[in-house]
């Protein structure tokens, strides 16, 4: 079984060849459909704008961002996607935050380490400390 993506960024503006980029990300689903369902966290930005995150259960990254984009509450920007462990899933469960756009409030109220002097910090690092 192909190694899961813990890490993949993703600019939804590289659309020079829209054809050749949706048959990937149908190469991709196809080839996650093997994979574990586990929790993701996708994060939305601009420049210089955080857009809000979703949390939903998915076989990989790209199936996560498929998902997202089925229920409608993709906010556009540059994607982020981090595999997240069972404490942090169950943070999200608890709050009752999966499949939807959660905006800072919502993210502070389940991860308040994610607060630092410029805006919103999520990491691998904190993913692996969830204090």
């Amino acid at each position: 079984m192909p190694k899961i993506l813990q890490e993949l960024v993703i600019d939804q503006h590289c659309n020079e060849h829209p054809e050749d980029h949706s048959e990937r990300i149908a190469e991709l689903l196809n080839e996650e459909k093997g994979h574990p369902v586990q929790c993701w966290y996708v994060s939305f930005a601009k420049p210089g704008e955080w857009l809000g995150a979703v949390v939903v259960l998915a076989a990989g990254f790209v199936t996560a961002l498929d998902k997202i984009n089925k229920l409608g509450i993709n906010p556009g920007g540059s994607v982020k996607g981090l595999a997240m462990d069972a404490a942090n899933s169950n943070k999200v469960g608890n709050y009752n935050g999966f499949n939807k756009l959660l905006n800072l409030f919502d993210c502070l109220q389940i991860w308040p380490q994610m607060q630092n002097g410029r805006g919103v910090v999520f990491d691998k690092e904190m993913l692996n400390n969830p204090n």
